[in-house]
């Protein structure tokens, strides 16, 4: 009888391990933000929940169809389908997007940033202040630059507090944070910005400056300088010091500590890129960026 009992619990152990191990694959980055075991198995089919807080061209954005397009999004697809992952894009506020903490309703069951809604966030750079508060895979863009953008005849009229009307493309906040971060780094510590955000390209931006309809842009790696040669230029102090910013290139934005994602992540990269460097370029190519060297 004893040995009866014995053999009946070892079975039971059995089976009710099965069945907590069959469950144990089920977890999936959408669980307390972490990837779990199902990452390494392949049978499981990680579902990735990436964020877009803004739109950003060309890195991310809206088409006229109302579809996801950019090299953010193209990249991260690309990526998914090397790896044999499933990829879902959702946008959101800018501030949920990255912090989870404003008002707005989030993408349930979305894990990761700080607030655990989501994986990731795109289109971000992995700045050193950033990386105080969050972490970043591998930039699939090279490092990028902005600059204050004027008419040649006041390239160096900004050492006064006389206010400044600048238009700032990417209609955020962090435009004009990064933008008094330049000015201050220029020495240019009293001018008083009115600014009006934009998600206008660059073309338009310089065609309404060109006019006279704004005083100064704030520009990203603007494509359609070229077109403007002679009629912009970069403002500058009176020792001839640029207003402008360089960032690291575009990467994925997550939790800090979030290690196994961004591990993931990179190793998945990195393997879609030494394999399929035509199709990284392609893309690359298709929205006029620098991919990395």
């Amino acid at each position: 009888l004893f040995l009866r009992d014995k053999m009946l619990l070892f079975i039971l152990f059995l089976l009710f391990g099965a069945a907590a191990a069959e469950e144990s694959w089920a977890v999936n980055f959408n669980n307390n933000g972490e990837c779990g075991q199902c990452c390494d198995k392949d049978q499981e089919r990680p579902h990735l929940i990436i964020a877009d807080g803004f739109s950003r061209p060309p890195f991310a954005f809206i088409d006229a169809d109302g579809k996801f397009t950019g090299v953010s999004y193209d990249v991260v697809n690309a990526v998914a389908t090397h790896a044999g992952w499933d990829v879902e894009f959702v946008q959101d506020l800018y501030t949920n997007c990255i912090a989870s903490t404003a008002s707005g309703i989030p993408y349930p069951p979305g894990p990761a940033t700080y607030g655990s809604w989501y994986d990731a966030c795109s289109t971000w750079a992995g700045t050193d202040e950033r990386k105080r508060s969050s972490g970043f895979t591998l930039p699939y863009t090279a490092d990028i630059r902005a600059d204050l953008f004027v008419r040649p005849s006041d390239v160096t009229s900004f050492a006064s507090n006389s206010p400044l009307n600048v238009e700032l493309i990417n209609a955020n906040v962090a435009s004009q944070l990064s933008l008094e971060i330049a000015l201050r780094a220029a020495g240019l510590n009293n001018v008083v910005l009115n600014p009006t955000f934009t998600s206008d390209t660059p073309t338009d931006l310089f065609g309404r400056l060109i006019s006279g309809q704004t005083d100064a842009v704030w520009v990203i790696d603007p494509d359609a300088l070229t077109s403007f040669t002679g009629q912009v230029v970069v403002a500058t102090n009176s020792a001839g010091v640029p207003v402008g910013q360089s960032f690291p290139g575009t990467s994925l934005q997550t939790r800090k500590g979030n290690t196994k994602f961004i591990n993931m992540w990179n190793k998945a990269f990195t393997a879609w890129r030494t394999q399929m460097p035509e199709a990284h370029a392609a893309i690359c190519t298709k929205y006029s960026v620098a991919c990395p060297q």
